[in-house]
């Protein structure tokens, strides 16, 4: 009976320690698999930065370099990144001609980008003292689109009473300097949106993420 039991506790063992030698491996890979993964993911996560903040070649060397073509969307953020150039210079018309070209889709994620384009064109044809120019652009940019901005039209044009200097709101904050950064930053996120991508960097959003939890 000692020696059943015995043959019995010894084969129970070689059992237990040929399973747990054929399960180590499978495990060891799968902690390989989820390091490959999350230096991919941290990779991905540094070319999205860079991509976005403007270093276009060193992240287009990092894409290179490890083979990340698949997980960066490196197209869509570098077209985003050049129209945004030519707003920094202030020139609208290459996200006037894009916000044109996609005007139902931003109608669709409620994106008033084209009337806040057109908006800051005439601005700035107001505050170099063309006003005959501006009350044409108006007339054939503005006028189209009065019905989707009932409150800011009206007061758009009231520009036209008042100098570029002026201390009186709200005509003094639609001359401010800021409303550039702002337009911008407007562009950036409805382009993105446009292109099923986050507004902020990815790692932007993982740390956020990692400060909720």
């Amino acid at each position: 009976m000692k020696l059943v039991k015995s043959d019995f506790n010894n084969e129970s063992q070689a059992k237990f320690t040929a399973e747990r030698q054929s399960v180590v491996p499978t495990r060891v890979k799968d902690i390989d698999n989820l390091w490959t993964w999350n230096e991919a993911r941290a990779k991905r996560f540094i070319a999205d930065f860079m991509l976005r903040s403007g270093y276009t070649e060193s992240a287009q060397e990092l894409v290179e370099t490890f083979m990340l073509q698949d997980l960066v969307d490196e197209k869509v953020i570098r077209d985003s990144r050049m129209l945004a150039t030519t707003l920094e210079r202030k020139d609208c018309t290459e996200a006037i001609k894009w916000s044109c070209e996609n005007r139902k889709r931003l109608e669709k994620i409620g994106s008033d980008l084209l009337l806040r384009l057109r908006v800051q064109e005439f601005v700035e044809l107001r505050r170099s003292g063309k006003i005959t120019e501006a009350i044409e652009y108006a007339r054939a940019h503005m006028a189209p689109i009065a019905e989707d901005a009932m409150n800011l039209v009206p007061k758009v044009m009231g520009l036209l009473a008042f100098p570029p200097d002026t201390k009186c709101s709200p005509y003094a904050e639609l001359y401010a300097e800021e409303r550039w950064s702002e337009l911008i930053h407007i562009f950036q996120s409805s382009f993105f949106e446009l292109h099923g991508l986050t507004t902020k960097p990815l790692i932007e959003v993982a740390m956020m993420v990692c400060i909720v939890q």
